[in-house]
C-alpha cells in the first residue's frame, strides 16, 4: 500500500437554487465561486484503485433573487464537507494517468442572504453529500503528481429557517474545475 497527501483549488459554479417558500417560489442565482480540498489516501489493487478521505470548502456569493422580478442580493452560500472517495486510475500511458471516481459524505451548507438591506436568512443545515470526478494526473517528479479535473458535487436539499421564522428547503448542486498537487507514490 502506498499513501499520499494532497490539496487542490476549485473554481465553483453553483447552480441556481429553486426554493418554495410561504411567499412563493424563489430562485437564487450565484456568482462563480472558489473552494479548496485537502485529502489523504492510499492505493490498492495493483495501484489502480485509490481510497481517500477528504475535507473541502466551497463559497459562492449570491448574485440575485428572482420571484417574478429580480432583486439584487448580497450574501453567500458556503459548504464544508467531509467525504470518503474511491478512484480508478487508468494507468496505461506513461507519465499521464486518466482517472474517474466518486464519493459520499456529509456537508454543512450555510446560507447568509440579504436583499434590500434586510437579512432574509442566516442559517445552516448538515445533509448527505455526494460527488463524481474525472481528470488527468501528471507525474511531475518521482513523488509529486499534478492533476486537473472536473468534479460534480451536490447534496440532498438543505433546510433553512428564514429570519421571519418560516422554514424552507433549498438546493446545492455545483460543477467544479480543479487543479491540485499530491505527494506520495501512486
Amino acid at each position: 500500500k502506498d499513501f499520499y497527501l494532497g490539496a487542490s483549488g476549485l473554481g465553483v459554479d453553483l447552480q441556481d437554487a429553486n426554493t418554495e417558500t410561504s411567499l412563493g417560489d424563489l430562485e437564487a442565482e450565484f456568482d462563480l465561486g472558489y473552494g479548496a480540498r485537502a485529502f489523504a489516501g492510499t492505493t490498492l489493487l495493483l495501484d489502480q484503485l485509490r481510497l481517500e478521505l477528504e475535507g473541502s470548502y466551497r463559497e459562492n456569493d449570491v448574485d440575485k433573487l428572482t420571484n417574478g422580478a429580480s432583486v439584487g442580493a448580497d450574501g453567500d452560500f458556503r459548504a464544508i464537507a467531509g467525504m470518503v472517495n474511491a478512484y480508478f486510475d487508468f494507468d496505461f500511458i506513461p507519465l499521464v494517468t486518466p482517472y474517474v471516481g466518486g464519493g459520499v459524505g456529509a456537508a454543512n451548507i450555510e446560507a447568509d442572504i440579504d436583499a434590500g438591506g434586510v437579512n432574509l436568512v442566516d442559517d445552516d443545515d448538515t445533509v448527505f453529500a455526494y460527488q463524481a470526478a474525472a481528470g488527468l494526473s501528471f507525474d511531475f517528479l518521482p513523488l509529486v503528481t499534478v492533476f486537473a479535473g472536473y468534479r460534480y458535487f451536490a447534496t440532498l436539499d438543505p433546510e433553512f429557517e428564514a429570519t421571519v421564522g418560516t422554514s424552507f428547503d433549498s438546493e446545492y448542486e455545483s460543477h467544479n474545475a480543479e487543479l491540485g498537487l499530491l505527494v506520495g507514490d501512486l
